[in-house]
């Protein structure tokens, strides 16, 4: 697990690296629906990523053996009543950072906040 400073520092590196190099990682069918399933649009999507804290953090950084980079990081957020599972990942490519979410659809199972006050809703 993260230490909340470097949670703090990866989501403030994520914002800053997000326009204009942002990326939907391949748009799998899972994100798709899932933006169907919460009835929200591409750009609702990205303010509920751009909006994230401390709080929403749930584990990272691990491992991505798919483009390396500072790792994946998992946060999770209640939005329209449905607890939805982000994963996020910062790369560098042709010597600038890229941020990347990779997953953004309902969670399929319980997600645990180790930052988060009680009385947000999550146990």
């Amino acid at each position: 697990m993260a230490q909340r400073t470097q949670v703090e520092l990866f989501l403030a590196q994520f914002r800053e690296s997000w326009p204009p190099r942002c990326l939907i990682s391949g748009e799998r069918d899972k994100n798709l629906q899932g933006l169907a399933d919460l009835n929200l649009t591409a750009k609702q999507r990205e303010a509920e990523i751009m909006g994230l804290s401390v709080e929403n953090y749930h584990d990272g950084p691990l491992e991505n053996k798919s483009r390396g980079g500072q790792g994946i990081w998992i946060f999770g957020k209640v939005i329209n009543g449905t607890e939805v599972y982000i994963k996020l990942n910062i790369f560098e490519a042709g010597g600038q950072l890229h941020a990347t979410c990779i997953s953004f659809h309902p969670a399929e199972r319980c997600m645990k906040y180790p930052f988060a006050q009680r009385g947000m809703g999550h146990d």
